[in-house]
């Protein structure tokens, strides 16, 4: 059985008290040690925190791509130096910033990009908290003014309504790229639910990454060629960030000796997967694991607990607006989102009259789920209830009947 708690729409704390629940259960089989060379837990929770920034949401288009290439990439280029030194502690302007992240999450493109025209790696500084972020701005807002006295650093509201693809073809931006930016247009929503900015989501997420990496190192060894892994909501948050730091991810994926093949066996964000490639991912998951790839806030697909959780308006949690204040009246709760596996073969003569009753501990005494015993033989992991209930409940207990 898994948990995650999650907040209701008027009722979601401030940022980091949020109560947090601990992972998944661990399979027999044991996880592989984590090897990176980036902190990811602290790297996913600030790729959010841009994610959701107002300024990430901006008309990001053709304007912003030039500035990316002719403007950013030359000036952090000379100020990380020839030699091959580390990036420079520096942030671009936000637009721009998304451009670079999106080119990054294209891990091959942007390295044959940076080989091409600069000879080298142009790696994005390792700055993983707000304070060091703020500095990094405030240098690089006055570094860009000497080079460029005439380019603002920031664009202002007239300038972000005439920066949209509409002028793409009339306008010197790389086309490619601004490919790459549009792919990424809807990420900030597909991470708007506040359970995802729970630090213990992030560790959670951090070890299941490893697993998946490790699945790939296995799968390159042991199956088809034509296999492909379709990563789960936290998987796909941690490869992200991960993939935001362009010299960690080469150097970690080469230490793995998966380089070449992550891409071309992971489905990668906005492609759509089939139903038999999702499928083939959970049961090579489980084999490997014996653990549920579906846990609670780490699903496959979005839409399928999508319905259920616009009751509770996740958007209006996740905002930055404390909903507390807007509606005094209501009282702060905490929900948990559960999901209850099973797998195992049932022998009995008598299988036809037993029934397994799902009740819980404390609240909703007068609950009980019942489930008959003759639909549940299954030799693989399956999803038997799916609820969402007070943090006060503390716990639930399967009866045998």
């Amino acid at each position: 059985m898994t948990t995650r708690r999650m907040p209701s729409a008027a009722e979601a704390p401030p940022e980091g008290t949020m109560p947090s629940s601990s992972p998944g259960p661990r399979g027999q089989a044991g996880y592989p040690a984590a090897f990176f060379s980036v902190d990811l837990a602290a790297a996913a929770r600030r790729l959010l925190a841009f994610l959701r920034s107002a300024s990430a949401r901006g008309n990001v288009g053709p304007l912003s791509v030039r500035r990316y290439e002719e403007m950013w990439l030359p000036l952090a280029a000379d100020a990380a130096g020839g030699g091959g030194e580390e990036a420079a502690m520096l942030l671009p302007p936000p637009d721009v910033h998304l451009v670079w992240l999106c080119h990054c999450f294209h891990h091959e493109s942007y390295v044959a990009y940076c080989a091409s025209r600069f000879g080298r790696l142009i790696d994005r500084p390792s700055i993983l908290d707000a304070e060091n972020e703020e500095h990094a701005a405030d240098c690089c807002r006055d570094i860009w003014a000497a080079r460029y006295p005439l380019e603002p650093f920031d664009l202002d509201n007239n300038e972000f309504d005439g920066n949209n693809s509409n002028g793409i073809e009339n306008d010197s931006a790389n086309s490619e790229i601004f490919m790459m930016v549009q792919t990424y247009a809807g990420l900030a929503d597909h991470f708007a639910s506040p359970f995802v900015s729970e630090g213990v989501y992030h560790v959670a997420a951090r070890r299941r990454y490893t697993c998946f990496l490790d699945l790939i190192r296995k799968g390159v060894c042991t199956t088809r060629e034509d296999t492909r892994l379709v990563p789960s909501l936290d998987i796909l948050l941690m490869w992200l960030a991960h993939q935001s730091f362009p010299a960690s991810y080469a150097t970690d994926m080469t230490l793995v000796s998966i380089k070449d093949k992550v891409m071309k066996m992971v489905v990668s964000y906005g492609e759509v997967a089939s139903e038999e490639t999702v499928e083939r991912t959970r049961i090579l998951w489980e084999e490997a694991y014996d653990e549920p790839y579906d846990l609670s806030g780490s699903e496959v697909d979005a839409a399928a607990v999508g319905t259920a959780r616009e009751a509770f308006h996740w958007q209006a949690a996740a905002s930055e607006e404390d909903t507390n204040r807007l509606y005094k009246g209501l009282q702060p709760r905490f929900l948990m989102e559960v999901c209850v596996f099973l797998k195992g073969e049932f022998d009995s003569e008598h299988i036809s009259k037993e029934f397994l009753r799902l009740r819980a501990q404390r609240c909703y005494r007068s609950l009980k789920l019942d489930k008959s015993v003759s639909n549940l033989s299954c030799k693989n992991w399956q999803k038997m209830w799916h609820m969402y209930c007070e943090f006060a409940t503390r716990g639930l207990t399967i009866e045998s009947h």
